[in-house]
């Protein structure tokens, strides 16, 4: 696809010179132009026209060429297949346990900016009332969550379940 519109857009630049070229014989032009600037004349402007409609169409016969010989094989495959379930590793974010990750025991090897916060909480809320337990660790930390908590994490390399 990226080729076919590369040859389009080709194809439209040195239409637009030729026309640019060819247009541009107004009196106040031609009276501005130098003894020797010299025009393109009309069988120049006609020859490559028919340059670029020939170029043209054996660009389009090889894109054909190689559409025909593509087989769905050659197609990507989906890269971020949708997860099956709650998830066992993550990054950072805000996760309901039982949904959008499992319950469970989770460790990571740390911080990826100086600091790993995690945060256990009642609900989504965000008031400081909702927080079971949290902590700021600058190295390994352990977790374990349970249904219906939220879990919160920022700053932390990729969590894994353990148990």
């Amino acid at each position: 696809m990226r080729t076919r519109t590369t040859a389009a857009v080709t194809a439209v630049l040195l239409l637009a010179t030729l026309t640019a070229c060819s247009s541009d014989t107004t009196p106040a032009h031609q009276a501005a132009a130098s003894p020797t600037e010299s025009m393109m004349s009309e069988a120049e402007a006609d020859q490559l026209l028919e340059d670029l409609k020939q170029a043209n169409e054996e660009a389009d016969q090889l894109l054909d060429d190689i559409d025909a010989t593509d087989s769905p094989a050659d197609e990507p495959t989906d890269p971020d297949p949708t997860p099956t379930g709650p998830l066992t590793a993550f990054t950072y974010g805000t996760y309901l346990v039982g949904e959008d990750i499992a319950p469970g025991t989770y460790k990571t090897a740390g911080d990826t900016d100086g600091l790993c916060y995690w945060a256990r909480s009642r609900d989504d809320s965000g008031e400081l009332n909702s927080i079971i337990a949290n902590h700021a660790a600058p190295g390994p930390a352990r977790v374990t969550v349970h249904t219906g908590e939220t879990f919160e994490t920022t700053g932390c390399l990729e969590w894994t379940k353990t148990k």
